[in-house]
């Protein structure tokens, strides 16, 4: 059996250790620590002072002698004074903790309990001047919002707009894509819409094409294998010729060929030129584009139509269409509908349903319980009513 007194001190820093951790705990949870931390040192300050205050003030009571009765007389008022006082100023230190506790269940009931919040930048002040034409104050309102919240994407594309399309400081604009990029990491998602921004831009102002594309190759390699990297790769496939661009900039003027006024009056048909291309043109087209630009999704499926409408040739299509559903990072619904245009083609040029069956099943092992997969499984039951629609067709 342990000494009283003993027991007293283990006692007494079980207690310490509680109040510490409660105290660091406080700390750690509240909004604003320092201020928290402050209260936390004033409290135990006037738990001090109250404590051994009080103590000194009975002991000086205890230890006066009848001459000294006006003495313990003062100590015994001030010692209750004292505690009163100390209870007094952690009243007013812990009120609103202790008011927002108990006020909680019933606050609760309409915004919900405790609500998080977060500080974001503030850009309404740069939009209002931007639409008053005060650009350059609305391009330092955003810096300076950038400067408390560094990264920022919407901030950083509002500062590139005004520098490029309000103020025409392309170098500022510049400036103000790379320190984003190299505040990093960012996610794929953001890197590519601010340099696809400043691709659009590029395009739209007289920096050119060669700058754009730049800014579509680095989203390639900041981006591989993403779906970012293949949406860079068709914007890349599909910027003009830097003649187009030049033409696009200026007023479209459409010539109107005069035809002979009389026209319905003479015995004989009109017989009209058409400025289509042969289906040997298009097949070139594409194939060049595709020997540029293997990623150009457009012109691929575009050339596989071609193989199988025109040429008829199952396995050249087919062949394009393996190439675009083994790209990495499609779309399902991309994959999706390349796969069922397969097996259209499947039932259309080779009758075959085993093949079109495989196309669906390969739908349905890639996307399992989706609504792809239930659409897939539907199709196999009508395969064979496909393939005799193309008979009677015939």
């Amino acid at each position: 059996m342990l000494p009283d007194s003993v027991m007293g001190k283990i006692w007494l820093g079980i207690l310490a250790g509680a109040g510490l951790w409660l105290a660091v705990r406080s700390v750690r949870q509240s909004d604003n620590p320092g201020r928290q931390l402050l209260r936390l040192g004033a409290s135990a300050g006037l738990l001090l002072l109250g404590i051994f205050g009080a103590a000194y003030f009975l002991e000086i009571q205890q230890k006066a002698s009848a001459f000294g009765r006006v003495v313990s007389q003062i100590a015994a008022f001030a010692a209750p004074l004292l505690v009163a006082a100390c209870g007094v100023l952690l009243g007013v230190l812990w009120a609103p903790l202790i008011g927002r506790l108990l006020t909680a269940p019933l606050t609760s009931l309409f915004d919900g309990g405790k609500t998080e919040t977060y500080r974001q930048p503030l850009y309404a002040i740069a939009e209002a001047r931007r639409k008053r034409g005060r650009y350059a104050e609305a391009a330092a309102e955003v810096r300076k919002q950038l400067e408390e919240f560094p990264g920022d994407i919407d901030g950083t594309i509002l500062l590139i707009d005004l520098c490029a399309k309000d103020l025409g400081q392309m170098e500022e604009a510049r400036a103000a894509m790379e320190e984003y990029l190299q505040n990093g990491p960012h996610p794929p998602k953001n890197i590519f819409r601010v340099l696809a921004h400043m691709a659009e831009i590029c395009l739209d102002t007289n920096c050119g094409r060669e700058e754009a594309q730049q800014c579509l190759k680095r989203i390639q390699s900041m981006c591989p294998g993403t779906k970012q990297e293949m949406q860079a790769a068709q914007r890349l496939a599909h910027i003009g010729s830097a003649e187009f661009l030049e033409e696009k900039k200026q007023a479209v003027r459409v010539p109107i060929k005069e035809f002979d006024r009389r026209l319905g009056l003479q015995g004989k048909k009109p017989v009209f030129q058409r400025n289509e291309k042969t289906p040997e043109e298009l097949a070139g087209e594409y194939i060049r584009q595709l020997q540029a630009h293997p990623l150009d999704l457009e012109a691929r499926e575009n050339l596989a139509r071609l193989y199988a409408n025109h040429y008829r040739r199952l396995d050249m299509a087919v062949e394009q269409l393996e190439t675009m559903v083994n790209y990495r990072n499609q779309q399902p619904r991309q994959v999706v509908r390349w796969l069922h245009l397969m097996a259209d083609w499947h039932i259309q040029l080779g009758g075959n349903i085993e093949k079109a069956k495989e196309c669906m099943q390969r739908i349905s092992g890639r996307f399992p319980k989706t609504a792809h997969d239930a659409q897939a499984q539907k199709r196999i039951h009508y395969l064979r009513r496909e393939l005799r629609n193309r008979y009677q067709s015939w």
